[in-house]
């Protein structure tokens, strides 16, 4: 049996791993089979976690990268590896993919914001997201503090803050966030119960009666 050679340089490596990616998600494409359960594919996205920050550079430039419609099925393979490069910079945790893997989240790239909250750059940068006059930033931002796992008592009240955004969509993903987030806070859930009976929206509402009866075990 023939071995392939790998690189022990984390670029080289990351580059290679990329190409891994890339073929599993255009035979996942062709398959129409499921991917991320896929030993596999598994294995290739922990390695390339495992790199460290010596493979950041790669990945910033590869996330950076424009891509297809997701309609097509070359945009439906780039979109999976950018999926699979966010959770890595994610897992990797360095500064440097803070203000690309925002982008990215605006960009409808799904696992950029849960990747921010992997860290603590990234869990600033998304607080500090609460406050861009863009409600698709703000948005984006609440999506992913949803997923945090420090720093849980500052998320909290953010989450709280963020049910009296000024805008609708914000308020409806804020409500999701709290329902993900799971933390039966006495505060939040008051917040929730307030939002069920003042909130214009019905959406918001919904989301907020949902994500009350969950936390408040009604």
């Amino acid at each position: 049996m023939i071995f392939a050679r790998r690189s022990k340089n984390p670029a080289e490596r990351c580059a290679e791993l990329l190409s891994d990616l890339r073929r599993q998600h255009e035979e996942n494409r062709i398959r129409d089979v499921g991917l991320t359960n896929m030993p596999k594919h598994t294995r290739t996205l922990d390695e390339l976690k495992g790199l460290g920050p010596g493979a950041v550079p790669t990945l910033l430039e590869a996330l950076s990268e424009p891509r297809a419609n997701p309609e097509t099925p070359e945009g439906y393979v780039q979109d999976g590896v950018a999926n699979d490069i966010a959770d890595a910079l994610g897992a990797i945790g360095d500064a440097r993919a803070v203000v690309p893997l925002m982008a990215a989240g605006k960009d409808n790239i799904v696992s950029a914001p849960r990747a921010l909250a992997a860290f603590h750059d990234g869990i600033n940068a998304l607080i500090a997201g609460l406050d861009d006059p863009d409600q698709a930033i703000r948005a984006t931002s609440i999506r992913g503090l949803a997923f945090a796992t420090a720093d849980r008592h500052r998320i909290l009240e953010v989450i709280t803050r963020t049910l009296s955004d000024g805008s609708a969509w914000v308020r409806q993903t804020a409500a999701q966030a709290a329902l993900i987030f799971e933390v039966a806070d006495p505060t939040l859930v008051a917040e929730l119960g307030r939002v069920i009976r003042e909130d214009p929206d019905d959406k918001v509402r919904k989301m907020a009666e949902n994500a009350h009866w969950k936390l408040a075990g009604r």
